[in-house]
């Protein structure tokens, strides 16, 4: 994003600090990826010139893409998350629970919450993205389910079995968002999206569409049909689900520009998946023009300074 709005100098700084090889006189890992990233934006202004907002519903491989991250972003409201943790203590309570309880409860939910999220990264690369988004809504779906169920049976009695259950299921259903969820659509959001801030800006705005209507109606429908307001958060995700699974592509182990491919975009080149030789070659493109621009300065930067002028 920084390269496609013209400051490339910040680009480099951020691609040469984190991969900064003492051992390499080139840094040829960071040239690579520069050399990919300025590339790839080259070849993209090239095919689609100025890119405006209408562009993300007209051009086929921008609505799709649009299409696909507004459905990782809506399917992360639809299963109520947020208004489930801003309204847990009222939930505990409302489940029998007096308010020193029901804050304690809120608390350890919301840190059980973090662990679940630090779980999620640990693997997150280890399995497919979107298999685990399928997981962690279809299951959080069901215990929204049960939950309904015990507050419609038990949330007025004094059976302390079914109320702790009751509490139980909602901490389960934290862990199925936090430690399949929340984490994986992070990244997701980042891969499908197309790099223009203009589908960037659309895609994060679909989260206030989704959720501040089902927050803000909360408290009057909870008040007034209790149990069943849950529903909603069972409906929507069995939607939501079934789209993700038949619209939304797979993006593990791939690269931003090897994503592109998948929407149908050119690839001006692909780091990722180059045999020895290309990688090879590659190099002596990237170094060729590092020794013609820089001619007889020193070609080993210190940590943290610019050479981007040897790209």
């Amino acid at each position: 994003m920084l390269t496609g709005l013209g400051r490339a100098e910040e680009t480099w700084d951020v691609l040469a600090r984190p991969h900064y090889d003492p051992k390499d006189t080139v840094q040829t890992f960071a040239r690579e990826e520069f050399y990919q990233i300025t590339t790839q934006i080259a070849t993209d202004r090239a095919a689609y010139g100025e890119v405006t907002w209408l562009d993300m519903f007209k051009k086929p491989h921008f609505r799709k893409r649009l299409l696909c991250s507004g459905i990782v972003m809506f399917t992360s409201q639809a299963g109520g998350n947020l208004v489930i943790y801003s309204n847990i203590s009222i939930l505990t309570k409302g489940l029998g629970f007096d308010s020193g309880a029901s804050l304690f409860m809120s608390a350890a939910y919301i840190t059980w919450a973090c662990v679940c999220n630090f779980a999620n990264a640990t693997f997150l690369d280890r399995l497919s993205r979107i298999k685990l988004m399928l997981i962690g809504f279809s299951a959080g779906g069901i215990f929204v389910a049960i939950e309904a169920a015990l507050v419609a049976e038990y949330g007025s009695t004094t059976n302390h079995a079914s109320l702790a259950t009751g509490v139980a299921t909602l901490f389960c259903y934290i862990t199925t968002f936090a430690g399949f969820c929340n984490t994986t659509l992070r990244i997701l959001l980042r891969d499908l999206p197309d790099p223009h801030p203009c589908q960037h800006g659309l895609v994060h705005r679909n989260i206030h569409v989704v959720h501040y209507p089902l927050h803000q109606v909360f408290y009057l429908w909870f008040s007034s049909i209790g149990w069943k307001y849950y529903m909603v958060f069972v409906a929507l995700p069995v939607v939501c689900v079934a789209a993700m699974a038949d619209w939304c592509l797979e993006t593990k182990g791939l690269s931003l520009e090897a994503i592109n491919g998948l929407f149908g975009d050119e690839v001006a080149i692909n780091i990722t998946h180059l045999t020895s030789e290309q990688k090879e070659a590659l190099d002596e493109t990237i170094g060729g023009a590092a020794n013609k621009r820089l001619g007889e300065k020193e070609s080993t930067p210190k940590k943290g300074t610019s050479i981007i002028e040897g790209v």
